[in-house]
């Protein structure tokens, strides 16, 4: 009983100082537009701003609600190809990170013994 966690607490020293030395804690900057904003959707958005002021001043809102839905359909798009590629380019090491330090109990320090 004593060996396993000797071996689980050396396991540990080995795996968490290269896990933190290879997955640099970071804080994410918070921004209004997500990773997945280009230029298109800038256009999209002011080019729907547009018909919205057009709209609020001629009371016609058939143009305005096409290119919201349009707009809104690019939105869709883009965020959805990001969102697959990111999973495409995800690796190993990737995995590992997300898997430990988004899910408690999979980390090392969990681990324990089914008689105790």
């Amino acid at each position: 009983m004593h060996g396993v966690e000797l071996a689980v607490d050396m396991l540990q020293q080995a795996i968490l100082p290269s896990f933190q030395q290879n997955c640099p804690y970071r804080v994410d900057q918070s921004s209004r537009r997500g990773p997945w904003w280009n230029n298109e959707l800038s256009h999209f958005k002011a080019s729907t701003r547009w018909f919205f002021n057009q709209a609020k001043r001629t009371g016609d809102w058939k143009s305005y609600k096409m290119a919201l839905a349009c707009y809104n359909k690019e939105i869709t798009k883009a965020s959805s190809r990001d969102y697959c590629q990111e999973i495409k380019d995800v690796t190993d090491r990737g995995r590992l990170m997300t898997i430990m330090v988004s899910q408690s109990a999979n980390r090392v320090e969990s681990i324990k013994l089914t008689n105790s």
